[in-house]
């Protein structure tokens, strides 16, 4: 429950920053390109029968009934689970898809793909939405992908499936 300017703050007291879409999306696949999931192509999270991740579930359902969710799957938490309760990536890295959206540092642009750099109208620069990847507990099955993107106001909007995490440079 952290809004994208707390996250941003928080970053930078620590000596970082929040990461760019690109560097978020680079250490989700860790080295794994085409791959759908960090588990694999397969939407629900399963590996020899283990939860791979934490997303919407049966338990989660019991507590918001209209929600999509994965059938026949128990990851054994109705909302977000503590940070490394599943295994990691290749790259180490934990809950890189499910568990909570994270904030990005990027703006969001609608379709800011198909600008060539620099050719961007000039306001989108001052967007006030933020890229949030990952996915998370809250939302659907098929947002759990490597490549789903999300998006949220920055100026004090929070909610129980968002976090973030800080990169910090090494020297």
């Amino acid at each position: 429950q952290v809004s994208w300017e707390d996250a941003h703050r928080y970053c930078a007291c620590m000596g970082g920053r929040l990461p760019t879409e690109a560097e978020w999306e680079y250490a989700a696949r860790a080295g794994r390109e085409g791959q759908l999931f960090p588990w694999g192509n397969k939407d629900i999270p399963l590996v020899d029968g283990q939860p791979q991740s934490n997303g919407p579930d049966g338990a989660t359902k019991a507590l918001y009934p209209r929600m999509s969710v994965f059938p026949d799957y128990q990851d054994g938490y109705a909302t977000y689970a503590p940070v490394a309760s599943f295994p990691p990536n290749a790259f180490g890295l934990y809950d890189m898809a499910g568990n909570v959206w994270e904030w990005c540092a990027d703006d969001f642009y609608y379709q800011a793909y198909q600008y060539r750099v620099g050719t961007a109208p000039p306001d989108s620069l001052r967007r006030k939405s933020k890229i949030v990847r990952g996915g998370s507990w809250a939302y659907a099955p098929e947002q759990l992908r490597l490549s789903e993107r999300g998006v949220f106001e920055a100026e004090g909007f929070w909610t129980a499936s968002l976090g973030f995490r800080c990169i910090v440079e090494e020297n």
